[in-house]
């Protein structure tokens, strides 16, 4: 019990470093949290700090927050159940980071690390087709369709017969991407538009309206 209670603290503690905050403090000497669209995560950071600025958030939530850790704890021969739980901790702590008053970041590419600790492959190359392939490189709107490819993750889990304790991670890590959505670090609903309306942009488009430059612009 004491094993698993410490690689949740520390998991959690790993996962709640805002590297987006800190990356721009350190870049720019701006706080993220004021510009754009608010977000403290790689997307947001992108489009403050341009593609360098995207790629160095990116690979500290996905790789270094991600990815490290749950190898770290297999290297060191723990049960699959605590990686999976670490891993669990590790975005929750991304997502409500304990150093910016539990606010975060969508956990998308911290969990996307994960994935790739657990070599989750057809989950990986979905996220690919669909999320940037499709979404990004193709759409030029990447928030409906990572999604999207989140939402398969756990289907393709069952269906290929992964350890259940890898089918668990995937819908978990699906869970938390759907709660960090729709409550958008406790941001005030919008008061011209119903609160469903509201709730279905956060779910799909990651965002309380349906203009995309009008939403990264907003006044904080």
């Amino acid at each position: 019990m004491f094993i698993l209670l410490l690689t949740a603290v520390i998991s959690y503690l790993i996962g709640s470093i805002p590297t987006a905050l800190l990356i721009s403090k350190y870049y720019r000497n701006i706080d993220i949290r004021k510009i754009g669209s608010g977000n403290i995560g790689a997307s947001n950071a992108g489009n403050i700090l341009g593609k360098k600025g995207f790629a160095v958030v990116s690979f500290f939530d996905g790789i270094v927050k991600g990815t490290f850790p749950i190898l770290t704890l297999n290297l060191l021969e723990f049960d699959l159940t605590i990686q999976v739980f670490a891993s669990i901790c590790v975005v929750m702590g991304h997502n409500w980071s304990i150093f910016i008053k539990l606010k975060g970041g969508r956990g998308l590419s911290t969990s996307m690390g994960t994935f790739l600790a657990f070599w989750l492959v057809p989950q990986m190359i979905t996220i690919i087709i669909i999320a940037f392939l499709w979404g990004w490189y193709i759409r030029k709107n990447i928030a409906p369709w990572i999604m999207l490819s989140f939402v398969t993750a756990p289907i393709i889990a069952i269906v290929t017969g992964m350890q259940v304790q890898l089918q668990i991670h995937t819908f978990t890590i699906l869970i938390l991407i759907v709660i960090k959505r729709l409550l958008a670090n406790n941001e005030s609903l919008p008061r011209c538009q119903s609160i469903i309306k509201t709730f279905l942009f956060r779910l799909i488009l990651d965002r309380d309206i349906a203009d995309h430059d009008q939403w990264i612009t907003k006044k904080k």
